[in-house]
């Protein structure tokens, strides 16, 4: 019994840890996420698997003969903070139609813009995904495993994989985020030169 509601209160501690890491970034506080990235452990495992779906996306795409995409920053901030959105408002969304402390724009474009103000850096998106998937052990995150069926979930909507086999983008920005047993993710694609 011991056991059993040590689980528990651990789980909820995670969830309640959780939901208070959230937080959306603009792109002059990417070294703040960076660091986070490297050393916070939460941070961490959600950088790793954004990392690791960028390998599989690009191995994927160069089975089809497909051009690999360069990795992103601008995209991946873009990415993360709209998982930031889904995860507080609990909907799986290409637009942010509500206002939340994590709102930065309606669709991908404003979010970028968001992202982008005061900077003199331009980024044009060409293409977004987002999911909506669950993990049964927050405390035993497989990070190849997460990664592998993000892709998997994309591949098997004809949508998206279109979106992952584009031959318009030149590059990328995957984010994952975990929240309450939940994985939001959203890779959003930038035209070449980008």
């Amino acid at each position: 019994m011991k056991q059993v509601l040590y689980f528990y209160l651990n789980f909820i501690l995670l969830a309640y840890a959780l939901n208070m890491k959230a937080q959306v970034y603009t792109y002059s506080q990417f070294s703040e996420f960076q660091k986070k990235a490297k050393t916070e452990g939460l941070e961490k495992v959600q950088y790793a698997v954004a990392q690791r779906f960028h390998v599989l996306l690009n191995q994927y795409r160069e089975q089809k003969k497909l051009q690999p995409l360069a990795w992103n920053d601008v995209c991946f901030l873009a990415a993360h903070n709209h998982n930031a959105w889904m995860a507080e408002s609990n909907k799986l969304s290409h637009e942010q139609n509500q206002r939340n402390a994590f709102y930065t724009g309606l669709n991908p474009g404003d979010r970028v813009a968001w992202l982008l103000k005061g900077s003199s850096m331009q980024v044009a998106w060409s293409a977004e995904n987002c999911l909506l998937s669950y993990v049964d052990d927050m405390d035993a995150i497989q990070i190849e495993q997460v990664a592998k069926d993000a892709l998997e979930q994309w591949k098997n909507s004809a949508g998206h994989n279109a979106n992952m086999l584009g031959k318009n983008h030149g590059s990328c920005g995957t984010a994952f985020l975990f929240s309450n047993g939940e994985v939001w993710g959203t890779t959003l694609f930038a035209f070449p030169g980008q």
